[in-house]
């Protein structure tokens, strides 16, 4: 019988929202209650994060009361890097 090794390890799991670009003298002045305005729309799919790599597409949304993400699309090896 093999050792259950890899029932013990855990891995960060990163759910990507959305993204920006804001100057630093704009985020040098942020405040509680400011409000961002991001580069992507609410319809363009968050993107899971397994550790530091991209691997997968999805859409956010609830199951329950708990946030959750529905993975949609798997990122190939070699898109990788359009999404880091």
């Amino acid at each position: 019988m093999q050792p259950r090794t890899l029932d013990k390890m855990k891995i960060p799991v990163v759910v990507q929202l959305a993204q920006g670009v804001l100057p630093l003298k704009d985020l040098a002045g942020l405040q509680k209650g400011d409000i961002l305005k991001l580069d992507t729309t609410k319809e363009e799919p968050a993107v899971v994060f397994l550790g530091k790599q991209p691997k997968f597409l999805g859409k956010p949304g609830l199951d329950g009361e708990r946030r959750a993400v529905k993975l949609q699309q798997v990122i190939d090896e070699d898109q990788e890097e359009l999404f880091s």
